[in-house]
Order: structure tokens, then sequence, then C-alpha cells
């Protein structure tokens, strides 16, 4: 909320999505001071992001018989504020319930969303069934990159429908796609619309100079799709123009994707230009022509760590026992046997999966450990254990004559 001088209520905006507000609701601002008199200052939602449209993708079902609701659907509607209403993309469900399939076999399944369809212009499609390919025209640009699987649905021809590659891009609202060779050239008709089907493997070849970043890398889709309003003329320049910017959610901090170039927002957004830091992730700085497609991408951050360390100086393994923490047996009254050099060491430390541990100290007959190395107290002979030595495959360490200068309990 921003408040002037006098007092009034200049700004608000709403920090979480899905309120289930609609255009026209108006709301009054409580819960912040007031002093009297006064009046309570209202604000009207004129715009909302609904993601009738967008495509979601559900998996994770884990029932045989249920299975092949694992797949893609676009959001036709939204019934209440825990209901969507959707369709089926890439054929119907053969075996549906039509009193729900039940929380057992959906406990561990989510839904991602994946992008917006895109719906074709049939009057511009172009198929040469001698060669297999298919030129496409959408009604809105596409954003897609060679290399690129997609998924046509909604034609009332079959061999237009499934899953295909995108071989070429022609223009903003254009490209090509391997339908596969035919014997005939059916006229396409019904609604047919191209989706993008999430996280999926895609066949682009990485070579020597070009990690071919269109091809092969897939983002997570952060709800959000616009359209530059300008080129980007150069490879320096930090500001980017985005088309109906004042009904488009983009904060400071969002990760955004325009062609093959990963662009990360680095100023509050108010109005255009939008400030931008440019090439991240790995990606190529590069020039954008104007009515490139702009999606917001979900970049998480990760926490790197060292393997587990420990060092100490100065300890007492004073009747440490049969093993760590065993005080049952820890002292000298409870134990029935001596133990062996073996037991020693591991009442006293332990590696496990790639830990290393470093120490000096006693035990309470006063014998020094350095590391792997043990002192003895009475006589002052040295006794390294676990040391590795180098040997062939199959060979007796003691009886190949190898001299370490030392005694070896228990060689790795």
């Amino acid at each position: 909320i921003t408040v002037n001088a006098t007092g009034q209520i200049t700004d608000i905006e709403l920090m979480n999505p899905g309120t289930n507000y609609s255009p026209g609701d108006t709301l009054t601002v409580t819960g912040v001071s007031t002093f009297s008199p006064y009046t309570a200052a209202t604000v009207t939602v004129d715009n909302i992001l609904n993601n009738v449209g967008n495509t979601v993708r559900i998996e994770n079902i884990a029932s045989f018989a249920r299975k092949e609701y694992n797949k893609l659907y676009e959001i036709t509607g939204i019934t209440t504020q825990k209901q969507i209403e959707v369709t089926s993309i890439g054929g119907t469900i053969t075996n549906p319930s039509f009193t729900g399939i039940g929380a057992t076999v959906t406990n561990l399944s989510f839904g991602t969303l994946t992008g917006t369809s895109l719906s074709f212009d049939n009057s511009k499609f172009v198929y040469d069934n001698t060669v297999g390919i298919a030129t496409i025209t959408t009604t809105t640009n596409h954003g897609f990159r060679a290399n690129n699987q997609i998924t046509i649905d909604g034609s009332a021809e079959s061999l237009y429908n499934g899953e295909f590659i995108v071989k070429q891009i022609v223009g903003l609202t254009t490209f090509t796609v391997d339908i596969g060779k035919s014997a005939t050239s059916p006229t396409i008709s019904g609604t047919v619309k191209a989706y993008t089907p999430g996280l999926i493997p895609q066949p682009g070849i990485i070579n020597l100079f070009d990690e071919n970043f269109g091809g092969r890398v897939l983002n997570v889709y952060d709800n959000l799709t616009a359209q530059l309003s300008s080129q980007v003329a150069t490879l320096s320049i930090d500001e980017i123009n985005i088309a109906n910017l004042a009904t488009l959610d983009f904060k400071i901090g969002d990760y955004v994707r325009i062609d093959d170039e990963i662009m990360r927002i680095k100023t509050t957004v108010t109005s255009n230009p939008v400030k931008v830091f440019r090439g991240l992730m790995g990606t190529k700085t590069s020039t954008h022509i104007s009515g490139s497609v702009v999606k917001r991408v979900l970049v998480e951050p990760i926490e790197l760590r060292r393997p587990s360390i420990i060092r100490a100086s100065g300890h007492t393994f004073e009747y440490c026992g049969f093993g760590p923490g065993n005080y049952s047996t820890a002292l000298p009254e409870k134990q029935t046997s001596q133990l062996t050099t073996k037991q020693q060491l591991a009442a006293q430390s332990f590696n496990s999966a790639g830990g290393i541990t470093v120490f000096t100290g006693m035990n309470d007959r006063g014998d020094f450990f350095v590391g792997n190395k043990k002192i003895s107290s009475n006589t002052g002979k040295e006794e390294v254990f676990d040391t590795p030595i180098p040997t062939i495959t199959g060979e007796d360490i003691f009886s190949v004559g190898t001299d370490t200068g030392i005694d070896i309990i228990n060689p790795a």
C-alpha cells in the first residue's frame, strides 16, 4: 500500500495470486491505521489472469487402470475456487470415471502449467505428403524453436493429430513440422491447436560450437506469456519493451526467456522500458525482433554444500566401550574382554559416505592417536592402520617384499 503526504492511499498491490477475484469486484481496504475523520479506501478489479486457454499436464497418477489420466489438458473454465474445467488433449479418456477416480491413486499426483495454447489458421496450412513436412501458421506468435516437441490436437483428420518435432522457424507465426509421409494430403479442418507438452525429451543435437539451447533445454513455465513491443537491436542494451505491460504481473527478480536467451528483471517494473540483466544461465546474448514471445520461467535456487568434515584436537577417548555411545560396556568393570585395536578405533571414529574424520587425542591408557597413527604410551611403538598400499590385483602384499617401515593393522 502506498500512502501520500495527506494520508490518501494512492497505490495497492496484491501479493498473493489465486484470490478468486473477478473483474468488476470492489474491495475495501482494512487493517491499516486510520485517524478520524477518514473514508475507507476501495479498489476495483479491472483485469485478472484466469489461465483459461492454458495447458496443464497431469502426472504421477499411480494406478494402471487410471494411467491414461496422465496427459495434457486445456483449461476451458473456472468452476469454483478449487475446480477447473478442462478438455482432454490427444484423445478422450477411454475408461472415464464420472464420480472421481479417488484420493488414493491421486495421492502423489500433481499438475503443472506448460504454456498457452496456439490456434491454427487452417486457411494457411500446407502439407507436402511426399516429404512429410507441414507448414503451420498460428493466429498468435508461437515462440517455438527448432527441435521443440509439440502436441497438435483438434484436427478432424487424425493424420495431423499427435506429437511432432518443429523442423524450422519461418516467422513469428509460422513454422514447419515433420508430420511424416502419407499417400494422401487431406484438407485440414476442425479447431486445431498446438500445445507445449511440458518437461519432455527433445531431439536437438549439441555440436562443438553450439549447445543448441533452444532445441535441448526445457524451462519450467512460470504462468506468464507476453510479446516484445519493439526490437532488441544490440547485445549491450539492458532494456526491453513489453506489449500490454500494464495488464501483466512482471516483478523485479523475475526470469524471462526470449528466443534462446534468458534475462532477469533488475528493477521495479512500473512502465516500459523494463531493465534486465542479459544472457543469464549460460545463454548467449542476442538480438530479438519486435513481436518475439516473452515467457516468464521459473529458476529455482539450490544450496551447494561440501562433504561433511569433522576435525578435533586434544580429545580424550576415555572408556569408549565396545562401540560409539555404548555406555553399558564403557567402564572397565563392565568389560569382559580386552578391546582389540580395531574395536578401539571403531569406538573412537567412524567414516561414512565420503565423510572424513581427522583428529588427535589419547585413550584412557595414554596411547596417542594422530589421524590413522597410534603411538603406544608404554613403548613408544608406532602403528599405522587403514593405510592404502599400491598392489597388483591378487597379490599378497606381505609376499612381495613390501617394506613400509611400520607395523600395519587391517590394511585397506
